[in-house]
């Protein structure tokens, strides 16, 4: 049977599979096909790539054998260890909406659809702003990696129109072709190490349903909260920039700035990474709402799905060493060694040194942040 679309989502899926051909036939002609062949697989000549590619002959075999070599590879060579937890819980015939926090631009998702093909469930397809999708060769690779398009920003009424469509179309993946989809709990990477959910985010989500009945509608999309924390995180010189750059709530980018952001995310060391696959949020804790509290509903539901993320957060010894430096204390002293804080300080006067800025209070935000969080969902 043909894999074919609404014809309504057209402006932001991605390829189906008999746009599949011609897809990595644009690909392996792009001229910037070979550079970035080379960073993915540098043991490997690009014109073998290009006939590795163009004998796929499904959207599942490119993920699970050219993708998965390639997510291989940036873990090998940028991180430490990769660990998990809870990915045993999911059942592979059911779909989901993972709803994790977000740091890096491509690899948060990418890491967890390492983790599910390393427990034998199916992929997921992936959210994707539309401010990334702006280079050829970008676009294309999303497309055929189950990557679909959200508009970022523009004029509020476009904006919510597009919201609708993504609701629209999150739902019927999950309930329709039965794919689960990984969406990001905020709009964009969080910057100053605070993972909150947006309760208009998850409003969002009900859009497409029955808002009479929330329980079910929600309920019927199967969220699971993911929580993935990085023992170096991913750019945090360049988010600390753009925290201090940042003029009256506006930060201006420069040219392909995303573009190198995610090159950077990828190739940096980032130490031990840690995936955690959360509970399910199920239709009996939907039904914990009171609502004659405060109607403030997804208000609620967003702080039920932070507490799940932040349980599942892996607090290291450099969000330690950030808070004890931040707060003049000792407090998490027995968490770290001389060493270690040694090893901390020195990544900050060199992140400060190669930018040319004093963003040392920025750069203990981020680092220190989570653990103020992580000890306020605790008490």
């Amino acid at each position: 049977m043909a894999d074919r679309y609404p014809q309504e989502y057209d402006s932001i899926r991605p390829y189906s599979e008999e746009e599949l051909p011609l897809a990595l036939q644009r690909i392996v002609g792009c001229p910037d096909f070979d550079i970035v062949s080379r960073f993915v697989y540098p043991d490997s000549d690009p014109a073998d790539v290009k006939n590795r590619l163009l004998a796929i002959a499904s959207i599942d075999e490119l993920q699970t054998t050219i993708m998965y070599d390639g997510i291989s590879r940036i873990i090998d060579t940028s991180i430490t260890r990769l660990t998990s937890d809870g990915a045993d819980r999911l059942d592979p015939a059911w779909s989901y909406l993972f709803v994790s926090n977000h740091r890096d631009i491509v690899l948060d998702a990418f890491l967890l659809q390492y983790i599910l093909h390393e427990y034998g469930l199916p992929l997921c397809q992936i959210t994707f702003g539309a401010n990334l999708m702006k280079h050829p060769l970008v676009i294309e690779l999303g497309r055929i990696n189950k990557m679909f398009r959200v508009e970022r920003g523009g004029a509020m009424r476009s904006f919510y129109s597009s919201m609708a469509l993504v609701s629209s179309y999150m739902r019927y993946c999950i309930t329709g072709r039965h794919e689960s989809v990984w969406i990001a709990q905020r709009n964009g990477r969080t910057k100053n190490g605070m993972d909150a959910t947006e309760p208009s985010l998850l409003k969002m989500f009900a859009g497409s349903g029955d808002m009479k009945d929330l329980v079910a509608n929600i309920s019927e999309l199967n969220i699971v909260p993911v929580s993935v924390s990085y023992e170096w995180e991913p750019c945090d010189k360049f988010k600390a920039r753009e925290l201090l750059m940042t003029v009256g709530g506006v930060y201006h980018k420069e040219e392909n700035e995303d573009l190198w952001s995610i090159v950077t995310g990828l190739l940096q060391p980032k130490g031990e990474v840690h995936i955690s696959v959360r509970k399910p949020v199920s239709h009996d804790d939907l039904c914990g709402y009171d609502a004659s509290r405060d109607g403030a509903f997804f208000k609620w539901f967003a702080g039920l799905v932070d507490s799940r993320i932040y349980a599942g957060y892996r607090l290291r010894a450099n969000n330690y060493i950030a808070y004890d430096l931040r707060e003049g204390s000792s407090r998490f002293a027995d968490r770290y060694d001389a060493a270690e804080r040694e090893r901390f300080v020195a990544h900050l006067d060199s992140c400060c040194s190669s930018t040319g800025l004093d963003i040392r209070h920025i750069m203990l935000d981020i680092y220190a942040n989570p653990v103020t969080t992580v000890l306020a969902a605790t008490l």
